[in-house]
Formats: C-alpha cells, structure tokens, sequence
C-alpha cells in the first residue's frame, strides 16, 4: 500500500516545520501551542468565505467557536468538531477543513473547540458538543432564528464526539441534526483490528501506542468504556440519519469506519462511504498540499449539501 506521493511530501513539510520550531515537545501543553502555532502554515491558502467571525458559546465554561458563513442563507448549516485525540486541536488548528466544507456545501459551518483531557475527561467533551449543538439549533448560527437543518461533521476523535452527541440526543428524546459527514473517525476501542495489526507500529504517522493513550486520559476509568457515548460502535444505531464516511487506506483507524459502514447498513440506513488510497489518519490538515484531501472536504460539503436539497 503506497503512501500517496503529495501525502508524504506534507509529512516531510511537517516534519521540517516542528524541526524548524524546536522540535517535538514532551509535555502535552507545549504539543498543544506547537500545533496552533503551525497550524497558520497549513491554513494557507485555504478558501476564501464571504464572512468569517468569531464567537463565543455561552455557559459554564464557554466555549470558542468560529462560524464561516458563505453569501447565501437559509435554515440549514453545518457543525464542525475537531481533532486531536480528545487531547489537542482547535478551531485555529481545523481551519481549512471548516472553510473547505463551507465552499463545498454552500451552507454556513460553525467551527468549535471543546475542552480537552486529560484534564477534562469523558464526559465533558461529549457535554461541551452536546451544548454547541443545542445552541447551534435554537438561534446561534443565524442570530435567533432556528437552525432548522443542522449537520454534524467530525474528524477523528471529533468524529467520535459528533457520533456520540447524536446518539445521546436521539437518546434522551431531543432535537437532531438531520445528517453527518465524518472523517477517520474513533467509533470502537479495539487496539487489535486488522488494520491496527498492520499500521499500528506508527509508520503512518498514528501509532497504537498513541491511541491507547488518548484511550487512557479520555476514559479513565474503564467502566466508561461501556459507555455507548463513548465508545459508538456499542450503541444501537437504529433511527441513523444520512451518512458520509471518509477513510484513510493507511490508518489504524481504517477498519473502525469500515465496521462502522456495515452496522449502519444492516440497520437499514445507506451511507456513502470513501476510502481515500494512499492517506494517512488526519490528511484532511493537509489539504494545503494534499489535492485527495480537498477532494475529501468537497465530497462530504457536496453530499451534505445534497441533504438540503432533498
């Protein structure tokens, strides 16, 4: 399985950049303003959206949030949850993958940051998204009107919150968004799939080692994951809206969203799913250099659009 050619030239870039930068950092905090500080980088070049404004989420703690807002309007919009392993990431850090959703789609895309463990373990994040996205329905994108039609995408562990904050609303009998668009998501907490056995020694980027540790600082206690808000592949995923997948073919967590593709399909509802040859997990930041990765943001901001349309 080859690495894509303009794939591992943005890893040798990155790997330039935290050289340049001072190296990677060992303690978590320091990783943490490494990726915001290089995140400008990879924002380059990112398309352009008529408005793009700064917000903040009200409540108990508020939370940041960025909402991309292309020229047209109408009741429908997009929430974007971030990556990082439950540990890192930003709206700084995911700016081009909001704006190339926003281009896609044509809809307005509410970017937002949530807190992150290890000092705020499960479930705090999963509340954090909850929060946004109830905000999000009753007025905050369009400035007190309802957001009649809200979509959720995610991106890695992003993906397993937008995942887990949906069944957790359909769950407690609550408003839902109508559609999600998820990227190379966290849906089990299997270390030993095959694709974990085959890219698990971090050749790739993404080790195992890596992912039992974010497992660790995001579910503490291991009773949690029990828990199908943490860990979705547990759940009972009737009722499901429209779904597009995105997979990375050189990831640990490639065979999680192909799992996660057949349960949805045995319940009855049809998701799109692509598996993009030659990626690595989290290509989608890279999209500054990476043609497959601007392909991805298009094809899911298209099939959200198509929702819209329906």
């Amino acid at each position: 399985m080859p690495l894509e050619q303009n794939m591992a030239l943005a890893i040798q870039e990155n790997a330039r950049l935290i050289e340049e930068d001072g190296g990677q950092p060992a303690d978590l905090l320091s990783r943490r303003a490494q990726l915001n500080r290089l995140a400008r980088f990879w924002a380059e070049g990112a398309p352009a959206i008529a408005h793009v404004e700064d917000l903040t989420i009200p409540g108990e703690p508020s939370l940041p949030a960025r909402l991309y807002r292309p020229e047209a309007e109408g009741d429908a919009a997009i929430l974007f949850v971030h990556g990082g392993g439950w540990q890192q990431g930003s709206i700084d850090a995911s700016d081009w993958q909001a704006r190339g959703l926003a281009a896609a789609s044509g809809l307005p895309v509410l970017s937002i940051s949530y807190r992150l463990a290890p000092e705020h373990p499960f479930p705090a994040p999963l509340q954090d998204v909850v929060r946004a996205i109830e905000w999000a329905m009753v007025g905050g994108v369009f400035r007190g009107r309802p957001c009649n039609r809200l979509m959720l995408s995610g991106a890695s562990a992003g993906a397993n919150l937008a995942l887990g904050a949906w069944l957790k609303l359909r769950d407690e009998g609550r408003p839902l968004p109508v559609a999600m668009g998820l990227f190379y998501g966290v849906y089990g907490d299997d270390l030993d799939t095959p694709s974990y056995r085959e890219f698990g020694d971090g050749r790739f980027g993404l080790p195992r080692d890596a992912m039992a540790t974010y497992f660790a600082d995001y579910l503490p206690d291991p009773e949690m994951r029990n828990s199908p808000y943490a860990v979705p592949m547990k759940a009972d995923l009737k009722g499901f809206p429209p779904l597009w997948l995105g997979i990375a073919e050189l990831d640990v967590l490639r065979d999680d969203s192909r799992w996660l593709a057949e349960r949805i399909a045995s319940s009855g509802t049809t998701a799109e799913v692509v598996e993009y040859e030659g990626m690595v997990h989290g290509f989608c930041a890279r999209a500054r250099m990476v043609p497959a990765a601007r392909s991805a943001l298009a094809d899911c901001g298209k099939f959200l659009r198509t929702i819209v349309e329906i």
